[in-house]
């Protein structure tokens, strides 16, 4: 359509699919949902359901059906801080490669400096739960007691030590933590 505009989200998920727009997924969720018989029996026992309207296409092998310099707006939520480094330079790049000169991106992702700044000013009230908290606004943490950043005492003196990590060994072992 001549004087059309295209807007285009990636990452879209299950919640966000605004009419007018091309919005994208690359969830496993999404691919099942999508197989013509598979899908339409597993659809009921799974959490969510996507819109019909959300197209399957990964920012990183690039979206299906868009081509370079054509978006007047492309959005992301939540997305770029779930990728690695240079997977994230690479979804940035593709990003910037179908969007047209003088259209807009925005992305949102999490405030780290505000997150590390409400910790720090819980760890200075002397805040017992500070070093768990962040865990506990993560719904894949939860009922994982002692899970979590806590305070370690190694001496038995009463007096806090140095924060340490107490999670799954297998998840310490594998980021290079020996001695497990």
């Amino acid at each position: 359509m001549p004087g059309s505009k295209l807007y285009v989200q990636y990452g879209c998920g299950p919640f966000s699919a605004p009419a007018g727009w091309k919005n994208y997924d690359s969830s496993p969720t999404l691919r099942l949902q999508r197989f013509p018989l598979i899908g339409k029996l597993l659809k009921p026992a799974m959490h969510v359901s996507f819109h019909p309207d959300v197209l399957k296409g990964d920012i990183l092998k690039g979206l299906p059906g868009i081509k370079e310099s054509s978006c007047d707006g492309i959005y992301c939520s939540h997305v770029l801080e779930h990728l690695a480094y240079n997977d994230c330079l690479l979804a940035i790049r593709n990003t910037f490669h179908i969007l047209k000169p003088g259209g807009y991106f925005r992305c949102v992702v999490p405030d780290l400096a505000g997150a590390a700044r409400r910790y720090i000013a819980q760890l200075s009230e002397n805040d017992p739960k500070a070093n768990t908290r962040v865990h506990g606004r993560n719904p894949a943490w939860k009922g994982r007691k002692g899970a979590g950043i806590q305070t370690a005492d190694p001496a038995g003196t009463g007096q806090p030590g140095a924060p340490v990590y107490v999670g799954s060994p297998f998840l310490i072992a594998s980021a290079g933590g020996g001695g497990v």
